[in-house]
């Protein structure tokens, strides 16, 4: 009888790659959805290290510093924001009342109700449960991230240069870099289109038919508007174009 290795997590007991991550997945559940919503999305590498730290208790918060001894007993560990309630990672990323606020004024942006979850991990937990194309997931579960970035930014300028966030500006400013990640996924086409046309000086002639796919995608030009816009006119809209997609490939919120 010749020996052999057989996989029992597969029912065939043959191995694969894709029933190892299912394995694990079964194993160690919440670890991996939460790492997935904060990895897998289009932010920066410092902002998802920002949040998964904000996971792992890691983040150091007043409370946090407190309690290694960083910080006296006789130093204010209240929430910058609010002056009220101990400043934890909690609170600080999602139940003080004004970052409710910039949550729900985002949320109501996207047209979804939300509920304030009780941590961290449950907010990553939760955000991906919207059901949505994957490619627009992935812009969704960016926000958070970005959210949580901008936060610890606005938090860091109050303790150390004293300046009082504008709430309403900042919701503003994530509202108005999302709008063209949620633009640049919903016209994955004409990305790739860029790409080809990155080269290519406003000032001079474009290929008229590359151009007109590009125009039509992107700037929801109709085709009787096309034809009576001179070439010239397409290449200017792609010059702009060029300039918005820089906020899709770095965005402000992230400097």
């Amino acid at each position: 009888m010749v020996d052999s290795c057989s996989w029992v997590a597969q029912p065939s007991e043959e191995f694969t790659v894709a029933s190892v991550w299912k394995w694990m997945e079964a194993r160690q559940g919440v670890d991996i959805t939460v790492t997935r919503c904060i990895w897998i999305n289009l932010a920066p590498p410092k902002a998802q290290f920002l949040s998964w730290l904000a996971w792992r208790g890691r983040l150091k918060c007043s409370k946090f510093l407190q309690r290694i001894g960083v910080l006296s007993p006789n130093v204010s560990s209240l929430c910058v924001f609010c002056k009220y309630e101990l400043e934890t990672v909690n609170h600080v990323f999602l139940h003080c009342h004004f970052i409710w606020k910039l949550w729900a004024n985002l949320v109501n942006w996207w047209n979804y109700k939300w509920v304030s979850p009780g941590s961290v991990e449950g907010l990553f937990l939760s955000w991906p449960g919207i059901k949505m194309k994957k490619k627009m997931l992935t812009v969704w579960k960016t926000l958070p991230v970005a959210v949580m970035w901008s936060v610890w930014r606005s938090r860091n300028d109050c303790v150390f240069n004293k300046v009082q966030p504008d709430w309403i500006a900042l919701a503003e400013l994530i509202k108005s870099e999302f709008f063209w990640l949620r633009r640049g996924v919903q016209l994955d086409a004409a990305h790739g289109m860029l790409s080809e046309l990155a080269g290519v000086d406003a000032s001079e002639e474009v290929d008229s038919e590359c151009a007109e796919e590009f125009v039509l995608g992107l700037f929801e030009v109709t085709t009787p508007q096309l034809e009576i816009l001179p070439i010239t006119e397409i290449s200017k809209l792609i010059a702009v174009a060029k300039i918005v997609m820089k906020f899709v490939v770095g965005l402000p919120i992230f400097n």
